[in-house]
């Protein structure tokens, strides 16, 4: 059978009978395409409730596991000696949603594999996986048909566990890259006015809140903060640096206790996003002259995860002893049995504020 890994219809042929890797790959308003095929779809190995929890609670270990074998790795080729804190601060959300999206797709593949029906199946030109800038655009990527069958064609290319053709394809862009718009603007122009303050008048910042206006307002006054940190200066990697290949082999890890774990030492030094290694230095470069230099407390509940240049400003605080509050911002927090994203917020902060 012709195994069809997503809906990119560049890779599908429909002159044999089909086995499509799960229900993700057939669209609805397409279903004109393939209802009057021969096809059959693999079951999804965590609709399994009970494999989903027992398989989240191993990739929590591998997760620290891979954490502390890169602390040591980055602080080596970006030349510094930091805390662990202060790497998974920076590197955790990626890391922590890379190996579980990375363990779901190679599930996938290996269930497809075991069938020992799949006669062919058409894959990407690998050496053109190109990493995300940073987290936020990772976060639109890895929803996309695009990046997926990407990382389906890197799995099945180094698995080598089914016969496979690789097609050369026009590069699609992934995702449109977030540009400047009026909001980013005045928080440019706050940001400059406000570097221009005494540092005494910023010891406390509430960057990113969520909070309303006027509340966030009466919150500052409390604090006897008369002139507040207002606005996140709109640091990103905006022109993506050339991809370092030596960099990125220093980078590669031998942790790996299973075929699965052997896959992700690799894995990781192929996709961490740019703004962690090429773009790390001039990000933190200007995080560092942007961001107020003498807080003592910070608060946020959104930029702890999606600010690449507020990451590395907090976990610089945070190594010279601030304290970091996170305060909820999602209505699962506390209530679904098991969050990784709740995992990673209440462990790299000093105190986490939940309305549950």
């Amino acid at each position: 059978m012709f195994l069809i890994t997503t809906a990119d219809q560049r890779f599908w042929r429909t002159t044999e009978p089909i086995l499509f890797l799960g229900e993700w790959c057939k669209l609805y308003e397409r279903r004109h395409l393939y209802e009057k095929l021969d096809t059959e779809t693999l079951p999804y190995h965590w609709d399994d409730r009970s494999r989903l929890y027992s398989d989240y609670q191993y990739l929590r270990g591998v997760y620290e596991r891979y954490l502390d074998a890169l602390v040591p790795k980055l602080n080596e080729v970006h030349g510094l000696d930091q805390s662990a804190r202060f790497w998974r601060i920076i590197v955790g959300p990626w890391l922590r949603y890379f190996i579980e999206i990375l363990y779901d797709r190679y599930l996938s593949i290996a269930a497809a594999a075991d069938r020992k029906c799949v006669s062919d199946t058409l894959i990407s030109d690998t050496t053109q996986f190109q990493p995300p800038s940073d987290f936020p655009e990772f976060n639109q990527w890895f929803a996309s048909d695009s990046y997926n069958h990407k990382l389906y064609s890197w799995l099945i290319e180094k698995m080598r566990c089914m016969p496979f053709h690789v097609v050369q394809t026009e590069e699609e862009p992934n995702a449109i890259r977030s540009r400047l718009d009026i909001r980013d603007v005045i928080a440019r122009l706050l940001s400059r006015a406000e570097r221009l303050t005494p540092g005494s008048w910023h010891r406390i910042a509430l960057i990113t809140t969520q909070l309303p206006r006027l509340e966030l307002n009466e919150l500052n006054k409390a604090l006897g903060q008369y002139f507040p940190w207002i606005a996140a200066p709109p640091i990103r990697v905006e022109k993506p640096p050339a991809i370092d290949s030596r960099l990125r082999h220093r980078l590669v890890l031998q942790v790996g206790n299973s075929p699965f774990e052997r896959l992700l030492d690799v894995a990781i030094s192929v996709q961490m996003p740019l703004a962690h290694l090429e773009a790390f230095q001039h990000l933190q470069t200007r995080a560092l002259d942007a961001y107020p230099k003498n807080t003592k407390t910070i608060l946020t509940s959104v930029a702890e995860t999606f600010d690449e240049a507020f990451k590395i400003w907090t976990a610089t605080r945070v190594d010279k002893g601030a304290r970091f509050f996170i305060s909820q911002h999602g209505g699962l927090f506390g209530s679904g049995l098991w969050m990784s994203t709740e995992e990673h917020q209440i462990k790299v902060s000093d105190r986490f504020y939940s309305w549950v």
